[in-house]
């Protein structure tokens, strides 16, 4: 079922915020992150790959992907991919960011016991096609 409502500015910052956990930090990120990358000719974009082998850590997964610009590279989207337990259940938390234009987070909830349940809340302030 979809529901579609404005949002004011602190709820929009307060959901935005989960781009931005602790583990980014520079220097915790460079000694507990690797990077992967690639160049693809065909489309002129590069992609970042950023993955952890901590377990301990919520934050698995950091991929930027960046296109070709006039003067420099633009980062065209950021997905992260955060796993987690709280309480009895497990979480895995999917987050999607387009700048300039929106972003997505897909929560999905598996408790030890009951139905696995998945949130998706989608935030949108620009959607002209591109």
């Amino acid at each position: 079922r979809n529901k579609y409502v404005y949002i004011n500015a602190e709820e929009f910052h307060r959901l935005a915020a989960e781009f931005t956990p602790k583990e980014i930090e520079d220097s915790f990120f460079l000694k507990e992150y690797q990077e992967t990358s690639f160049l693809d000719k065909s489309s002129n974009s590069a992609t970042f790959l950023y993955s952890t082998k901590n377990e301990s850590l919520s934050l698995r997964r950091v991929d930027v992907l960046t296109v070709k610009g006039d003067v420099y590279d633009k980062v065209k989207s950021i997905y992260l991919e955060k796993n987690y337990t709280s309480g009895d259940t497990g979480y895995i938390k999917k987050l999607y960011w387009q700048p300039q234009r929106s972003f997505q987070l897909i929560t999905q909830a598996s408790p030890h016991s009951g139905a696995p349940q998945t949130e998706i809340i989608n935030v949108v302030w620009d959607n002209r096609e591109e």
